[in-house]
């Protein structure tokens, strides 16, 4: 199996990409946008005796297409159009919300898919609670802050920034000015 290709990456059209690893170059589909030298996580198939490979800018982002696959009714085409329209994090948010309404926006993905989507995924990625985030919700909660809102708050900063003591001060701010 491939873990990850590392070269330069040209686009070929919509969604295919040619990376070019020096001395040979391999054909690519993506959700993303690629192009110039970099590390493209790699999600290969082999079906009707052709090899298909998938390219994701972070392993989570593999990881979040290879669980949608194993949602019923959930295809290759589904999973690219979730991950073209929404970012690992609004992802994990629509799952952690059930919002069905904003991830059927996805091309393609009607209300039963998306329902059977959030029944089957929700708590499924362990991913997203980093040491970071544990420690900066602690500290919030220590300071006597609900930890729902803390740790919304601390999703919200850590986007922003990932210094300890300017997420603290950021989410500090944020969490005032919410009242």
């Amino acid at each position: 199996m491939i873990e990850y290709l590392k070269g330069v990456v040209t686009k070929k059209k919509d969604d295919l990409y040619v990376i070019n690893l020096g001395f040979v170059a391999l054909k690519f589909r993506s959700p993303n946008m690629f192009e110039g030298e970099g590390t493209v996580f790699i999600e290969m198939f082999v079906k009707d005796e052709r090899i298909e490979l998938y390219g994701f800018k972070s392993s989570e982002e593999r990881e979040i297409f290879n669980k949608l696959l194993s949602v019923n009714g959930v295809g290759v085409k589904h999973a690219l159009s979730i991950l073209r329209t929404f970012s690992v994090d609004q992802f994990l948010d629509i799952l952690e919300n059930r919002d069905i309404t904003l991830l059927t926006t996805a091309p393609g993905v009607g209300k039963k898919t998306g329902q059977r989507i959030i029944l089957e995924l929700k708590g499924k990625f362990d991913f997203r609670e980093n040491e970071l985030l544990t420690d900066l919700v602690d500290a919030l909660v220590e300071m006597g802050f609900e930890k729902k809102k803390a740790v919304n708050t601390v999703r919200e900063v850590l986007k922003v920034t990932d210094n300890v003591e300017e997420a603290l001060k950021l989410a500090l701010q944020k969490i005032n000015e919410k009242g």
